[in-house]
């Protein structure tokens, strides 16, 4: 692995009398090589909820028999540094990348072989490909990772709070900072800022969706592109990542709703009363919107229209977002269960042990993290 400065390091060369123009970009490679020239829809789950919207769906695809193999793909190894974290790994170019709370590594998926390993200065939430780059955000900086060999292209001075996972959509890197930071892809520069605090996720659409304290008040807001404010809709207690999908902003809440937001203008469509409240991302596609409900033992289907509850499944414990793949959809409990997307109707299970993190698909596998050890399992 190539050697960095750590961001310690950076602000120490930078001096006290210096530290102003050190607030953005730390420190760079003297020749980053980022061109962001291609589309994330190149990765095969770029980020966390697959894309920058957060909606967790993906194309049909064949998927793992039920007595379909584990096999481990990374390990914590107790004499160095180990993944330790629950973010969910993000795949691109047959190559898995997971950060956590000491170190981002890269496996091939066929081998398991290790790639590169970076150590960070600080725990990580799941990164973001784009741009031929990996972009890891901690709760100090935002680094840009070589997909090559993992050496920083460029560092900012812009953490994250809250586990929120950072987004890539064309030249920007947007960051849940407390509020939404906007970063340029290739160079780390700023472009703006939307200056609420105690922000903890976002989603990116037709436009950029955070949630956070606005002038005192828990909303969701709704930016352009280029940073102005076109929307703002009080809503309280949210606990996890907003999710965007056919012109409507799904919200899930701890108080026991699930509310439905018009994108374009932050209106409400409907509220759902969820028992218990909900705590993970709710997945969305052909009219169905997908919760786990806040008591940890059940999965919800919703309609998209309506707001009414079209099926209940009994899971077993789970806190993690479910996936949809295609006319289907796989949530999490007692291992994994593949759903009917219509009706709820169980079509397979998978009963691993100590799944702890939404189900990752790709390449007819399911990627996941056990919460025991926090190593990434393949099922096969």
């Amino acid at each position: 692995m190539v050697s960095t400065p750590t961001r310690r390091s950076v602000l120490a060369a930078c001096g006290a009398g210096a530290l102003s123009g050190c607030s953005n970009v730390l420190g760079r490679n003297p020749s980053p090589d980022i061109e962001c020239n291609a589309s994330t829809e190149e990765y095969a789950w770029p980020m966390a909820g697959g894309a920058a919207d957060r909606s967790s769906r993906r194309q049909a695809t064949d998927l793992p028999s039920a007595d379909a193999q584990r096999r481990r793909l990374s390990r914590t190894s107790s004499g160095g540094p180990g993944l330790s974290s629950f973010g969910t790994p993000v795949v691109g170019d047959g190559t898995a990348y997971v950060a956590g709370d000491a170190k981002v590594g890269a496996y091939d998926l066929l081998t398991g072989e290790e790639r590169w390993a970076f150590e960070p200065d600080g725990a990580c939430v799941s990164p973001a490909l784009g741009c031929g780059t990996l972009y890891v955000a901690t709760h100090q900086e935002t680094l840009a990772l070589s997909l090559d060999d993992g050496s920083v292209q460029w560092r900012a001075d812009v953490g994250t709070v809250h586990y929120g996972s950072p987004a890539v959509v064309d030249d920007t890197v947007y960051v849940p900072s407390g509020g939404v930071t906007a970063l340029d892809a290739e160079t780390g520069e700023r472009r703006w800022d939307s200056g609420s605090q105690n922000g903890t996720a976002l989603a990116v659409a037709d436009k950029v969706y955070g949630y956070g304290h606005f002038e005192g008040t828990e909303s969701i807001a709704a930016f352009t592109h280029d940073g102005d404010e076109a929307w703002r809709t009080e809503v309280a207690e949210v606990a996890s990542t907003p999710t965007v999908a056919d012109g409507t902003v799904y919200v899930a809440k701890r108080n026991g709703k699930l509310t439905a937001l018009d994108a374009a203008d932050g209106s409400v469509e409907w509220r759902a009363e969820i028992e218990w409240g909900v705590y993970s991302s709710p997945a969305v596609a052909d009219e169905r919107v997908v919760v786990s409900a806040g008591n940890g033992e059940e999965a919800l289907g919703v309609d998209t229209e309506t707001g009414e509850v079209q099926w209940r499944f009994e899971t077993g414990l789970s806190t993690v977002a479910p996936t949809i793949v295609g006319d289907s959809v796989i949530v999490h409990g007692d291992g994994y269960h593949l759903l009917d997307l219509e009706t709820g109707e169980r079509l397979r299970h998978w009963p691993v042990q100590h799944a702890g993190s939404q189900a990752v698909v790709v390449d007819s596998m399911i990627l996941y993290r056990a919460f025991t050890v926090s190593d990434i399992f393949l099922l096969q």
